[in-house]
C-alpha cells in the first residue's frame, strides 16, 4: 500500500463512529433505605414560631431532594449522602423575600433504621440567625395499622392554655371549653395521611397540617392561620397511635402551641404545650346518626350550649337527633340552626347573637362515643366555636371581640 493510501485508511478507520459507552449504573450505596422521609424542625429556643417540617425524597443511591418549611418560608436543598460515612454537609441559597437568604445543612442517615437526624442553619447577611435540629422517618406504613385506619376520621380537642387575658382584664384561663378543637382524618389506603382541622377562639380561620403515616406516628406541623408569622402562631409536636391493631387505636400527642405576644385576644402571646387525643370516628350509615355508629335508635335528644362570644349570659337550645335531620326545638327565641354531617363527624350552624343582633356561623366536630359510658348516659359530645360580635351602642357586652364555644351534649336513648 502506498504512503498516500495508507494514510487514507487511518483518516477513515478513525473516522468511524465510536460505539456508545454502556451508561453508567448508578451503585445502590445504601440498598433499602430510599423512600420519603419526613419530621420536624425543632428549634433551638423551642419556641413554636420558629419550628418547621421537612419532608425529603431519597435514593438507594444517596441522592436526595428536599424542602425545610421553615418560618414562614420553603427552603429546598438536594444533595447525596457519603457512601463511605453516611453524612452530608451542604449550604444552599434560599429564595427572595424570606427571613433567611441561605440555610446551612448538616445530616446523618442510618440505612438500617431509615432515619435522617441533622441540624438546619438559617443565615442573614452570612450571620446565623436561627439554629434547629431534626429527625426524620422513612418507616413505612405500618401493615396492621393501615387498615384500621382506612377511611376513619379521628376528633381531638385542645382546650385553651392559662394564658394573660388583654391589657386591663384578669389573668386567669380562658374559659373556653370548645377552644381550638381539632379534627384528625386519616386517609385512603394508598395516602394514609393525616390532617389536623381546628380553629382558635381569636381569629376566624381555620388551620391544617399532617404528613403521611410513618410506621405508627405521624409528624404534626401546621399554621394555625393562614400565614406563618410571628404575628400569627403555629402548633408542632408528633402524634402516636395506641393500642395499634385493635378495633379502636388511639392518638396521642403532646403538641407546643406559639404565638407572639400584642397580636390578638391572648395579648401576652403564648408559648406552651397542649395535649391532644382521640380515638377513631366509627363508619356511620344513612341509618345511623351521630355521635355512635353503632347507635339503631331512631331518635336522640341533645343539648346545643353556647358560651362567651361577647355574650352577656350563656344560652343553650335543646335538640332533636334523627338520621339526617337536628331539629332545634321550640321556642327557639335565638333563631339556631344545626346541620349535621353523620359520615364526617361534623357540625354547624348559624343563631343570632343575643347581644350583638348579627347573624352568627359556629362549627364543630363531634367526638366518638365509643367505650365512653352506656346507653342511657351522656356519652357523645360535639364541641366548636364561632366569632364573637359587638353592638358599639351595647355597653353592657363583654370586650374585646372574642370567640366563643359551642357544646352538643348528646343523651343516647335506651
Amino acid at each position: 500500500m502506498k504512503p498516500t493510501s495508507q494514510i487514507l485508511a487511518i483518516i477513515a478507520f478513525l473516522s468511524l463512529p465510536l460505539a456508545h459507552a454502556a451508561p453508567a449504573i448508578a451503585v445502590a450505596a445504601f440498598p433499602g433505605a430510599g423512600g420519603n422521609y419526613g419530621g420536624i424542625v425543632q428549634p433551638d429556643d423551642n419556641d413554636p414560631l420558629n419550628a418547621g417540617i421537612i419532608s425529603l425524597q431519597l435514593l438507594d443511591t444517596g441522592s436526595f431532594t428536599g424542602s425545610a418549611t421553615i418560618t414562614g418560608g420553603k427552603y429546598p436543598f438536594s444533595g447525596k449522602f457519603n457512601a463511605s460515612t453516611s453524612q452530608f454537609s451542604g449550604s444552599f441559597p434560599a429564595p427572595p423575600g424570606l427571613l433567611f437568604d441561605a440555610i446551612d445543612v448538616d445530616a446523618t442517615l442510618d440505612s438500617v433504621e431509615r432515619t435522617i437526624v441533622g441540624t438546619l442553619v438559617g443565615k442573614a447577611s452570612g450571620t446565623v440567625v436561627g439554629s434547629s435540629t431534626f429527625t426524620l422517618s422513612g418507616a413505612r406504613p405500618d401493615p396492621v395499622l393501615g387498615p384500621k385506619l382506612t377511611g376513619s376520621i379521628r376528633t381531638s380537642f385542645i382546650d385553651p392554655p392559662n394564658v394573660m387575658k388583654p391589657s386591663g382584664l384578669v389573668a386567669g384561663p380562658q374559659e373556653i371549653p370548645g377552644d381550638g378543637f381539632a379534627l384528625v382524618t386519616v386517609g385512603n389506603a394508598n395516602s394514609r395521611a393525616a390532617r389536623f382541622v381546628g380553629r382558635l377562639n381569636d381569629y376566624n380561620g381555620k388551620f391544617s397540617s399532617g404528613s403521611p403515616l410513618r410506621g405508627a406516628n405521624y409528624t404534626v406541623l401546621g399554621s394555625l392561620y393562614k400565614k406563618i408569622s410571628a404575628a400569627t402562631g403555629q402548633a408542632f409536636g408528633q402524634a402516636d397511635v395506641l393500642d395499634n391493631g385493635s378495633d379502636s387505636p388511639g392518638l396521642s400527642s403532646m403538641l407546643n402551641w406559639g404565638k407572639a405576644a400584642g397580636t390578638g385576644y391572648y395579648d401576652a402571646g403564648i408559648n406552651t404545650g397542649i395535649f391532644i387525643n382521640g380515638q377513631v370516628y366509627p363508619h356511620v350509615g344513612p341509618g345511623q346518626i351521630v355521635p355512635i355508629g353503632a347507635d339503631t335508635s331512631p331518635r336522640v335528644t341533645a343539648t346545643i350550649r353556647f358560651k362567651r362570644g361577647n355574650m352577656i349570659a350563656n344560652f343553650e337550645a335543646p335538640l332533636a337527633l334523627s338520621p339526617g335531620r337536628a331539629k332545634v326545638a321550640d321556642p327557639n327565641p335565638n333563631a339556631v340552626t344545626v346541620k349535621i354531617n353523620a359520615q364526617k363527624g361534623l357540625f354547624k350552624g348559624t343563631f343570632i347573637h343575643p347581644d350583638s343582633g348579627q347573624l352568627t356561623k359556629f362549627q364543630g366536630a363531634f367526638q366518638s362515643a365509643i367505650g365512653q359510658g352506656l346507653p342511657g348516659a351522656v356519652v357523645g359530645e360535639g364541641r366548636g366555636s364561632f366569632a364573637g360580635t359587638i353592638d358599639p351602642n351595647n355597653a353592657n357586652q363583654p370586650t374585646p371581640v372574642e370567640s366563643g364555644s359551642v357544646r352538643i351534649t348528646v343523651n343516647l336513648t335506651p
